[in-house]
């Protein structure tokens, strides 16, 4: 009996193994694991081809998925693969959740009841080969324990019990929303209903959040033309580019002076500035995008942690295009930003705005949310609130119009899983329409936003 739990055990760590290392680790931790396992990968590979097997020779995958996730987590397993095979985004992503929830519950049952088995004496094993089978076992558990423990560790959760804007604690969850360009994973978006901030909830932290940036499908990094929506976004960036310039120029009142863009992606904006007589600065997070910059514009751009190392009072413009709601650190950048300006200067913060219609339309499909890349997800209100803690105030609004067309694709790509181009239009054109009378319901806007001297013996609130 004693021999039948062991090969049971052994058969299922195998298959744990094998999963828990594909839906969670990276390929470099891959494959020091199949290094460290080589002995086992042939029987891992028969029970991936047997279970290819049964998915390709059954009609109604579907049906036996829902039941699978419903009979018990360690069934789950097998959905892995089969979701796999097929690209059901969906069945992947709670076949990850199902994996989880039932490694962490077997990990805790199955090693110590074989080591508490081997430990007794209870398995007597007079052959080599059954001795090695024990040994497997136990160094499968010890592995698996391991890497579990690394996992909990490298993946460090933000959990908020207050708004990061306002620090109030009357905070709610209102929708889930999935990251469709590089995880697939789950993320809830909460919201403040003091200053109406909406936040994603358990956010990786600063550490950990690069991973989920690793994709040719973020364009703001890669500049790819791939696709009919990127080649769309690249021609409309060149008018964009030059109205941005204009802007600056007019609400600076400068033809010449010194801009800093924080995270200045591939460098196409600065690009623009430049040619245009501004010295310009630029701060990256990305290596790979700063060595796109490099290689576009010959431009040499700095990591984003330069930001605080920067000298005071330098700059006549600070833009933030579709960054401030990257930043894990909200009141120190806004504090810090604000000092760099020089006097008279102005900061231009591009963001995008959940109170639009396209939002209404596409709620937990909108493309804008961008879980959990997007941290914080703003509403006029909660921008002038944010702001008005650190004593500065929004002196204009301008609408963002493309950028409703372009959230409306992405919206129907992720919402019906093809693109309606058609319908799209219609959604952004409506939202368009709506936000023409009142700027604040665009689906992206610039604050453009200047410094005020605070109150004599009032310091600002961080």
């Amino acid at each position: 009996m004693g021999l039948i739990i062991l090969e049971i055990s052994i058969s299922i760590n195998c298959l744990l193994a094998t999963l828990f290392v594909l839906s969670v680790f990276t390929r470099k931790e891959l494959l020091l694991f199949f290094l460290l396992n080589r002995k086992n990968i042939q029987g891992i590979k028969a029970v991936i081809n047997e279970m290819e097997r049964i998915a390709k020779a059954n009609q109604k995958v579907t049906v036996i998925k829902r039941a699978i996730i419903a009979v018990c987590p360690v069934s789950g397993t097998a959905l892995f693969f089969i979701s796999q095979r097929q690209a059901n985004i969906n069945a992947i992503t709670k076949s990850r959740r199902c994996i989880r929830n039932g490694i962490k519950k077997l990990i805790r049952l199955i090693s110590p009841l074989i080591a508490a088995m081997f430990i007794s004496g209870k398995i007597h094993s007079k052959k080599h080969k059954e001795k090695q089978n024990l040994l497997s076992a136990l160094y499968i558990n010890v592995v698996l324990t391991i890497l579990y423990f690394l996992c909990i560790k490298r993946n460090k959760m933000i959990l908020y019990d207050a708004c990061p804007c306002c620090g109030q604690k009357n905070i709610v969850s209102v929708l889930s929303a999935e990251d469709y360009t590089v995880s697939h994973e789950r993320f809830e978006i909460w919201e403040c209903k003091d200053c109406t901030l909406r936040f994603t909830q358990k956010i990786p932290g600063i550490n950990e959040i690069g991973s989920y940036y690793q994709s040719e499908n973020y364009i703001s990094h890669s500049d790819t033309s791939k696709g009919f929506i990127n080649k769309l976004y690249h021609k409309v960036r060149s008018r964009t580019l030059i109205k941005k310039r204009d802007m600056i120029k007019k609400v600076t009142a400068k033809s010449e002076g010194s801009i800093l863009d924080v995270g200045c992606g591939t460098g196409a904006f600065l690009n623009t500035m430049q040619r245009s007589s501004w010295e310009i600065t630029g701060l990256e997070p990305d290596e790979t995008a700063r060595k796109k910059a490099k290689e576009l514009y010959g431009l040499d751009f700095m990591p984003s942690e330069k930001l605080f190392s920067l000298p005071a009072t330098s700059f006549d413009a600070i833009t933030m295009w579709h960054v401030l709601e990257h930043v894990h650190e909200l009141h120190r950048y806004i504090e810090t930003l604000k000092n760099l300006l020089k006097p008279g200067g102005k900061l231009f913060i591009a963001v995008p705005n959940y109170t639009s219609y396209d939002a209404k339309v596409y709620k937990e499909f909108w493309a804008a949310y961008d879980v959990p890349r997007h941290l914080y997800h703003f509403s006029p209100a909660s921008m002038r609130k944010l702001l008005s803690m650190h004593n500065m105030e929004v002196i204009s609004i301008e609408p963002m119009w493309y950028d409703s067309f372009y959230v409306s694709m992405l919206g129907e790509k992720y919402k019906n899983d093809s693109s309606n181009i058609l319908k799209a239009l219609i959604n952004g054109g409506v939202s368009n329409l709506k936000a023409f009378s009142d700027k604040e319901k665009c689906s992206s806007v610039i604050y453009v936003i200047s410094p005020q001297r605070p109150p004599e013996g009032e310091q600002t609130n961080l």
